[in-house]
């Protein structure tokens, strides 16, 4: 199948472009918090940078869809956005490479990363749906699965490079490390852009007669199937984000990490990704996105809760390592959910409503977070506030599994067993040499046999 896949032109070359975005958000995504931490911005400046960025990006994708109707080129939006993102990095590295900290560069900080989610956020509905008419239903799952653990390999060497630059340019400045990473990942997006222009270039399709709109999206949402699930990620999101945007202020400062410590955090993270993503697509195709959003929904909401156990850094590892696995998962079935549930004519405008609705819930969450941490720690010792802030945000997101996910139906044509063999054929993962690896699962096994 992988062979297949490099000798279709548009698949291959939306496989190479996966892998340059991958090396942007690893030279610069997943070290724009620490920058704004060797900035000293606040706790809840730091979790804002990438929270309010979203918002803001998710209100402008809002536009996409209606940019698209009368400028239907989607390879050229494409092509022109990711230019520009491209060149926002750039000047991010500038200003990096002059950096005094202080409040005022934290907040040119943020507008500017602003800049580069927000064009992200506009390209994302057009990528969407131009991918969406290039790429055949029966292999989607699985093709996005092979193409995420592709990209995530070139996402882990380039945060190990970034760790170890960053860390021997503390002896010649630190913010010149920050400058080479930024610089890298304007780089990465110019040559993302090159691979989006080659491309097929299908005539967009739009239906001129639906009033589909966000005010009727909204409305119609509580009784829908996809304004349900819509519903579901925006609230599981809201509680993620309580505590998502202040893990790096957790370990950077309140356990007093360095930068390799860090890298090896993200790392870990991502090695687990690699190991399961491509199990995940399987799973996708033959069982369905609900399924695996239920199973990864249970180790996202306990991930949390372990960080109250210790400080430990194995252990915090080992929690990255489960997270890791489990948001492999979830990422995958809500970005193939999308495909499947939606029309291709209405798919870049869903992508835009539920991308809006998600980013305005973790915002949310994100201030939320922050009031609450600045309370804990006016009473509370560092982590004594951070251990409150985890059990909320563990709580929350288990309530909103428990609740919503019953409220909407897999909308894919898929096998249908009990949970005993489903968590069985999903606990059996073959990694290196073939090891097989077996989940615990006859707590299942009394449901099953009710059923």
């Amino acid at each position: 199948m992988s062979e297949h896949f490099h000798k279709n032109k548009n698949l291959d070359y939306c496989m190479r472009d996966g892998r340059a975005w991958m090396v942007m958000q690893g030279s610069g995504d997943s070290f724009i918090s620490v920058f704004a931490i060797a900035l000293k911005a606040t706790s809840l400046q730091v979790g804002l940078i990438t929270t309010f960025a979203a918002v803001i990006g998710g209100f402008v994708q809002l536009f996409a869809p209606s940019f698209m109707k009368f400028f239907s080129n989607r390879r050229a939006i494409l092509v022109s956005i990711t230019s520009l993102q491209a060149t926002t990095w750039v000047f991010l590295a500038v200003l990096a490479f002059y950096a005094i900290p202080s409040q005022s560069l934290v907040y040119i900080t943020i507008l500017l990363y602003c800049l580069v989610i927000s064009s992200n956020s506009f390209s994302s509905p057009v990528w969407n749906s131009l991918i969406g008419d290039l790429i055949p239903d029966r292999i989607r799952g699985t093709f996005f699965g092979y193409k995420a653990r592709k990209a995530i390999i070139s996402l882990l060497i380039t945060i190990i490079a970034a760790g170890v630059i960053l860390e021997a340019s503390k002896y010649y400045g630190e913010f010149v490390g920050f400058a080479i990473l930024f610089t890298l990942a304007g780089a990465s997006r110019y040559l993302s852009s090159y691979y989006l222009s080659k491309h097929d270039n299908p005539k967009y399709e739009e239906d001129v007669q639906s009033d589909f709109n966000l005010k009727n999206f909204i409305k119609l949402a509580p009784r829908t199937n996809f304004g349900k699930y819509v519903l579901f990620i925006g609230m599981f999101f809201f509680s993620v984000f309580i505590f998502a945007p202040y893990v790096a202020v957790y370990l950077m400062r309140t356990l007093s990490w360095n930068y390799y410590e860090f890298t090896l955090f993200l790392v870990v993270g991502f090695l687990a990704q690699i190991f399961v993503v491509s199990h995940w697509g399987e799973v996708s195709d033959k069982y369905g996105n609900k399924f695996i959003m239920a199973l990864s929904g249970i180790g996202i909401s306990i991930i949390p809760i372990l960080y109250v156990v210790s400080s430990n850094m194995i252990w915090i590892l080992l929690i990255n390592a489960l997270s890791g696995a489990t948001w492999a998962g979830f990422n995958l079935a809500i970005s193939s959910f999308l495909f499947d549930a939606v029309s291709p004519k209405n798919r870049a405008k869903c992508n835009a409503y539920q991308t809006f609705i998600n980013t305005l819930a973790m915002f949310l969450g994100t201030l939320l977070g922050g009031l609450l941490l600045g309370q804990f720690e006016s009473f509370l010792s560092s982590r004594e506030g951070f251990i409150y802030l985890f059990c909320i945000s563990g709580i929350l997101r288990g309530a909103v599994g428990s609740y919503m996910l019953p409220k909407f139906k897999e909308v894919k044509d898929v096998e249908h067993h009990g949970n005993y063999f489903l968590l069985r054929r999903v606990g059996t993962m073959r990694y290196v040499d073939k090891i097989n690896f077996q989940l615990v699962t006859a707590v299942f096994k009394s449901k099953d046999k009710k059923k």
